[in-house]
């Protein structure tokens, strides 16, 4: 299958598909008479499989080591995806508490109808911008 095909078929864009392969997620695939690469039906498994990580907020390095487990054990590794899960969701955990803390601190300071004298803005830049 061409890359062409690949990208129609999962929705990875033939530059993504290159990206991929050069990162080492997809391995190399074996090109033909004319050069082009030429895709075993397994890549659409591990393609969409990226994609999905992806989706998830997984990281290239972190899916690097995901493709290598699935490749050594050729069907999803499971309780080594549930670590990484659980470290994901204590990350998103950690970034939705400091995102509270930014929006509580803008509802604050736009309930001082954003005025020029707002004490919140004056308390974080110091009297008379001297901070």
């Amino acid at each position: 299958m061409n890359i062409g095909e690949v990208s129609k078929r999962t929705g990875a864009s033939v530059q993504a598909l290159r990206y991929y392969e050069r990162r080492g997620l997809l391995g190399a695939p074996a090109r033909g008479p004319s050069g082009y690469r030429a895709y075993p039906p397994g890549v659409l498994r591990e393609v969409r499989l990226i994609r999905w990580a992806q989706s998830l907020g997984f990281r290239l390095g972190e899916m690097e080591e995901l493709m290598r487990l699935v490749r050594r054990r050729r069907a999803a590794p499971s309780r080594a995806f549930c670590r990484k899960a659980e470290a994901k969701v204590k990350e998103i955990d950690e970034a939705i508490r400091a995102l509270t803390v930014r929006k509580r601190s803008l509802e604050l300071i736009v309930q001082c109808r954003c005025r020029g004298d707002c004490p919140i803005v004056e308390g974080a830049i110091g009297e008379k911008g001297t901070r």
